[in-house]
């Protein structure tokens, strides 16, 4: 094997170890945590390698996210592809089930970013420019429900967006009442949860008689 397929494959290798090392830490132990120094002993690497790949903590937490939910990303990005399809709820259903899981998973990174004005500034000048960030996954979803209100499966009266916005809203809080309180604290499951989140959405709360 060449010394560059080497240096490539190493380079690749120790990117990816910093990663890991940095998404347990960040779990298991906190954003506080989750210095350079302790990212680094638990990848097994000079402190100094992080900054060869990643140019702050911002970038790497971009980077965390972009690489572990890419599944989740392209999902919601196919979602206004899908309308037509199946059924509203079951579409709807999915979407709060993976949003749950997604936000899960954030947790920690997303109320850090929040505490820290810095790392938020950073975040919000990457979403401004990369047109990336939570205001993407609200356009996309809101643009599924406009189509199927186009077609007549969603009603005509909706405002297709805040829809979306209470959809997502309502996975978050889910998910940040799980982290915050534990799980324990739910009644029901994330499955659940779904389900009677996309039924209370497609019905409302109002009496028969009152709609």
């Amino acid at each position: 094997m060449s010394a560059e397929r080497l240096d490539t494959r190493d380079t690749r290798d120790t990117r990816a170890s910093i990663l890991e090392a940095a998404e347990r830490v960040i779990r298991d132990r906190g954003m506080t945590s989750a210095t350079t120094k302790e990212i680094a002993r638990e990848a097994g690497c000079a402190e100094g390698s992080i900054y060869r790949y990643f140019e702050d903590k911002h970038a790497l937490m971009t980077e965390i996210i972009g690489s572990r939910y890419s599944g989740f990303f392209q999902f919601v990005e196919s979602l206004p592809g899908r309308a037509g399809t199946a059924t509203v709820a079951g579409n709807l259903e999915e979407v709060a089930r993976k949003s749950i899981d997604f936000y899960r998973g954030i947790m920690p990174m997303a109320c850090a970013a929040v505490a820290d004005r810095e790392l938020l500034a950073q975040h919000r000048a990457f979403f401004d420019r990369s047109k990336t960030g939570p205001m993407k996954l609200v356009r996309s979803i809101g643009e599924y429900l406009r189509r199927e209100q186009k077609g007549g499966r969603v009603a005509e009266g909706i405002a297709p967006d805040l829809v979306a916005h209470v959809l997502l809203g309502s996975c978050f809080a889910h998910s940040f009442l799980g982290a915050f309180l534990g799980d324990d604290a739910h009644r029901v499951g994330p499955d659940r949860f779904a389900r009677e989140l996309v039924k209370t959405a497609l019905h409302g709360i109002a009496p028969e008689e009152e709609r």
